[in-house]
């Protein structure tokens, strides 16, 4: 069984850095997450999970519970997926999220765009409403008997 050398693990190690997300953000408050962000995060994860207490969480409880709130205090995910715009200028200004749409892989400017600088889930909706836009109807046979092909097999 080979061992790794110490300077190698050591090495490894350091490559793996804190997650961003997870630190606080001092200054923020729960004033600065976006009441609808939370209300469709709140019902996604209601639905989801089938727990309708969920539906009548306060917004600190919910926070709290999904990891967003530590100890009483934002994380800088609870901005990202619901800081109002306000909020994310002042503590994330390069926090944005941009929709693009280009029919081929041709160089030059998309189709259509569209750029949000709101938490995530208050733009969730119009996101999934911007991708299924382009998403084609294809209708296709589930199965390849055909019901006079069944009824002339019967007779």
């Amino acid at each position: 069984m080979a061992t790794v050398p110490p300077d190698s693990l050591r090495d490894i190690f350091f490559e793996a850095e804190p997650d961003f997300s997870g630190e606080i953000c001092h200054e923020a408050t729960l004033g600065d997450l976006d009441e609808v962000a939370v209300d469709v995060f709140r019902k996604l994860w209601a639905d989801d999970s089938g727990n309708n207490r969920i539906r009548n969480m306060s917004i600190e409880q919910i926070m709290t519970d999904c990891g967003a709130v530590i100890n009483g205090e934002i994380t800088y995910a609870a901005l990202i997926l619901f800081g109002k715009t306000t909020s994310l200028m002042r503590y994330l200004p390069q926090a944005e999220i941009i929709f693009e749409y280009r029919s081929s892989n041709a160089a030059g400017p998309a189709q259509h765009r569209e750029e949000f600088r709101i938490g995530f889930f208050a733009s969730y909706d119009k996101i999934w409403a911007l991708i299924n836009l382009r998403n084609d109807l294809q209708h296709y046979q589930m199965d390849f008997r055909c019901s006079e092909f069944l009824h002339s097999m019967s007779e």
